[in-house]
């Protein structure tokens, strides 16, 4: 009964509905209406309205990361006596949840049936010469809406990143968007050697280890001149 004169309420309050009329519709006498309007709110309606105000306080204050859990955690330490169900339940009834992130994935894999390139960095990565020997690697951010994936390319000769992409997968598409970026910056040589863990992308086994080849591919696709 208390939820029909509650949606009679909220539907005159929301939208100015007759309240005769929802009080006909949903079978309820408009006394008995209006004297549940004018009813004192009970000791458990009250704490219950605070409880679901503190609540929501302490996840506005995490950003919206903290879930019920948590906020419970964050409750208690503030004095309060509540149970973790009671604060589930409000917070639903809020629409309030904690964020979630994607699982951990390893971006790092061999290829077993990818031929091994040939070794042209030999542990030495100095280069007294821009554009012609390269490094890089993916790694991976935490952020609130997931797992971002970063490629950057850098050279070893100023030390500096001539390339970089970031997407939501570790796919081919962003090594070769940040080798492309790089030779577009970088002023690649196109006998430059780039430099890679042995880890593979998909259809990006040629970087797998070393291989000019890729470079000079990335630079013809941008209209890159080397020398």
């Amino acid at each position: 009964m208390n939820a029909r004169y509650a949606f009679i309420g909220e539907e005159k309050a929301s939208s100015g509905f007759p309240v005769c009329r929802g009080c006909r519709l949903l079978g309820v006498s408009t006394s008995g209406y209006y004297g549940w309007r004018d009813r004192p709110a009970s000791a458990t309606t009250i704490r219950r309205a605070l409880v679901a105000a503190d609540a929501a306080r302490e996840h506005a204050a995490s950003d919206g990361i903290f879930g019920y859990r948590r906020v419970h955690v964050e409750l208690l330490a503030t004095g309060a006596v509540v149970s973790v169900q009671l604060v589930r339940r409000v917070l639903r009834e809020q629409a309030l949840a904690g964020a979630t992130t994607r699982a951990y994935r390893v971006t790092t894999r061999q290829d077993a049936d990818a031929t091994a390139a040939p070794d042209l960095v030999r542990r030495d990565f100095s280069s007294a010469t821009p554009g012609a020997k390269l490094v890089g690697d993916i790694t991976y951010i935490r952020t609130w809406r997931g797992w971002a994936y970063l490629a950057v390319v850098i050279d070893c000769a100023t030390r500096r990143v001539v390339g970089w992409s970031l997407a939501e997968r570790a796919s081919a598409k962003l090594c070769t968007d940040a080798l492309a970026m790089a030779a577009r910056n970088g002023q690649l040589s196109l006998s430059a050697i780039f430099h890679t863990d042995r880890g593979c992308q998909p259809r990006f086994k040629g970087s797998s280890q070393h291989c000019p080849c890729w470079t000079e591919r990335i630079g013809r696709r941008v209209g890159v001149r080397g020398e």
